[in-house]
Formats: C-alpha cells, sequence, structure tokens
C-alpha cells in the first residue's frame, strides 16, 4: 500500500470518527469499537505508513545537521495535511524559527512559531 493509500484510509477513519493516535510505533484507534476487522486488518498491514505520517518530526535544535530532514518531513506531512502554499508558509516560519533561535538564545523556544509575514507591524 502506497502513502497515498494510508492517506485514504485515515480519511475513511476520520469520516468514521474514529481518531487515530501515533505514539512512538504504537497506534491507538478511538473508539476502537467503532472499526470493523476488515479495516483493522488493513490499519496493521500500512502501520509502517500511518506512523510515518502521524508521527512527529524530530529535531536537535542546536544541531544544524538535523534541520533538513526534519523541515523535509514537516513540509510532507503539511503538504498531505493543508496543500502546498500553507506547507510552504510552515516551513518557512520554521526555519524563521530556528534562525532567530540560534541567534538570539534558545530561550524563546517556549514563545509561539509564526510565519515571517504573521509578524506584527508597527504603524
Amino acid at each position: 500500500m502506497s502513502k497515498s493509500e494510508a492517506v485514504e484510509l485515515l480519511e475513511e477513519l476520520q469520516s468514521m470518527g474514529v481518531s487515530v493516535i501515533v505514539s512512538g510505533d504504537r497506534i491507538r484507534l478511538r473508539p476502537g469499537s467503532s472499526v470493523p476487522a476488515a479495516l483493522l486488518d488493513e490499519v496493521r498491514r500500512v502501520k509502517s505508513d500511518i506512523v510515518g505520517l502521524l508521527a512527529k518530526p524530530t529535531i536537535d535544535p542546536e544541531d544544524r545537521s538535523t534541520w533538513p530532514a526534519y523541515l523535509v518531513k514537516l513540509e510532507r506531512r503539511s503538504l498531505e495535511a493543508f496543500g502546498p502554499e500553507a506547507a510552504s508558509r510552515q516551513v518557512r516560519a520554521e526555519l524563521a524559527f530556528l534562525e532567530r533561535a540560534e541567534g538570539e538564545g534558545w530561550h524563546i523556544l517556549d514563545q509561539p512559531i509564526r510565519a515571517p509575514e504573521d509578524e506584527p507591524k508597527e504603524a
């Protein structure tokens, strides 16, 4: 099964009111009683694709060598969820945030991430 088929499966689960939660390499379906056995078998068969789609990307903000893989995974997840324009905005905002944090000190990690065009403007 391809990633697009895994996305279709996730959409089907969502339309049934089933939440899909990824924790590490485990998948939880809630409420599990709403998932027919055949669909549960499909979930098991494409588990790795689902985990790949929904798992949070990892990054060590202080290690620039981890940034590209993180940003690529973030872009892929954003593309599938929100489309190309929003994905591009999200990646630019994340990169700008990382560069700002690197320059100003990592204490700003407690601040929200905003797209550069969302920065407050002075009148």
